[in-house]
């Protein structure tokens, strides 16, 4: 695996770093995210974005599904 990903250190400051599965779910997205657009099944794949699915986290991270939607729900309600 190639590449890296620069965080500011202001994520110490982020309202849900302190949230153990929140910061999980987040750091893996910016990590699973593509660095290019690519083409899945056919279709384009945007840069930043990435196919998944709630089942497919919770697995690779070792979280309920309900533990994922929640850390979702936070990213999404804080932007």
């Amino acid at each position: 695996m190639n590449g890296y990903i620069k965080i500011d250190r202001k994520i110490l400051e982020w309202e849900w770093y302190q949230n153990e599965h929140t910061k999980n779910v987040f750091l893996h997205c910016l990590l699973k995210a593509n660095w290019k657009d690519r083409n899945f099944k056919g279709k384009l794949i945007k840069r930043g974005s990435f196919v998944t699915s709630i089942k497919k986290i919770s697995l690779e991270l070792d979280l309920t599904e309900d533990e994922v939607r929640t850390a979702i729900r936070h990213l999404i309600d804080t932007g």
